[in-house]
């Protein structure tokens, strides 16, 4: 149970991790973003100065006409810029909504870790309570084991007590007959008694022996 536990926090802690590292890349990604806008506004800009520079030297005749061919050149090159940059903002934009996409099934994953933590944490603790709950059982029946051994040994004593007094009757039994019965009575009840007390010792090793293998 505890290797479950510490197995989920590192689970949750590399999830979090993995977080992390999405929302830096979001980051960089908006940064990025920002740099292409910078270079559209340049690309667009190179683009207005290219045409105006075609008019000027449209008007300059025949003295303008390699600055209209250069002209001409740096206009197609903003062009150009300008389609690649849409196709870079495009791929940006995909790339943005990916990684949203990405931190909220990361977000997701966090919540469902953290419920298996909690929920791991909550069987860990209910696992001790039983344990702490059969360590006490254990507690109770040694006890009573203990109780039913000291009881038998009791009865051993009372037992060799009725049988001295037995013994001290049958020396005077000639003349109280009945007295003698009474004793033998006494006897065989003790020995029933005795009998009882080796079954509840027995009983008891038994349960002894089973307590041990808990």
């Amino acid at each position: 149970m505890n290797h479950l536990s510490s197995q989920s926090m590192s689970s949750a802690d590399t999830t979090r991790k993995i977080i992390t590292t999405v929302q830096k890349l979001d980051e960089h990604a908006k940064n990025v973003h920002q740099i292409v806008d910078v270079l559209d506004g340049i690309a667009r800009r190179t683009n207005l100065l290219s045409l105006n520079a075609s008019i000027e030297a449209a008007h300059a005749g025949e003295h303008g006409k390699g600055f209209a061919v250069v002209a001409g050149e740096i206009r197609k090159l903003a062009q150009q810029t300008n389609v690649s940059l849409k196709e870079v903002t495009a791929s940006v934009q995909s790339m943005n909504e990916e990684i949203k996409q990405a931190v909220a099934y990361c977000d997701e994953t966090a919540t469902v870790l953290q419920g298996q933590t909690d929920a791991v944490s909550e069987s860990d603790h209910a696992f001790k309570e039983i344990e702490k709950t059969i360590q006490q059982n254990v507690k109770g029946l040694e006890t009573i084991a203990d109780a039913i051994i000291m009881t038998h040994q009791q009865i051993e004593q009372v037992t060799q007590g009725a049988q001295t007094i037995a013994a001290t009757s049958e020396e005077t039994a000639a003349s109280t007959e009945e007295m003698s019965a009474s004793v033998q009575e006494q006897t065989a009840s003790m020995e029933e008694l005795n009998r009882l007390a080796g079954e509840l010792e027995q009983q008891a090793q038994t349960m002894q022996e089973e307590i041990k293998t808990l």
